[in-house]
């Protein structure tokens, strides 16, 4: 998958994919990091050993299984109406990390250049800062 280049574009992208139910796309806005953080939470918070990170991780990048379950609730959590109506606007950078305005809310997220692409720091947004 090939990731735009405007940075600022990607968590509307991000977002887009979730409302539009390609779980397997959002999956790709995200920044690696993100990801990681993601399947380890999961991982973490299973008891059965049946859901193990390899399986958690073609679920995640397949978009099908518990990835599908995962992002339906997620997406109903966040409002994601709110989400899609916002203007996002990239306000610097600093080594591969972007700082994008969603306007006119004023949140701030973190969007990561990996490999000439731009990802959606997600848990770089919302976990680490």
């Amino acid at each position: 998958m090939h990731i735009q280049e405007n940075p600022a574009a990607v968590p509307v992208h991000f977002f887009r994919a979730l409302a539009e139910k390609n779980y397997a796309r959002a999956w790709g806005c995200l920044s690696s990091r993100s990801q990681e953080v993601f399947l380890h939470l999961l991982a973490s918070a299973f008891y059965d050993p049946t859901y193990s990170a390899e399986r958690l991780r073609h679920d995640f990048e397949s978009g099908e299984g518990l990835a599908r379950i995962y992002w339906s609730h997620f997406a109903s959590q966040v409002q994601l109406e709110n989400w899609l109506s916002l203007t996002y606007k990239a306000l610097g950078s600093t080594g591969d990390n972007l700082l994008v305005e969603g306007q006119p809310a004023g949140i701030n997220l973190v969007v990561v250049r990996e490999n000439g692409r731009w990802r959606f720091g997600y848990m770089e947004t919302f976990r680490d800062g």
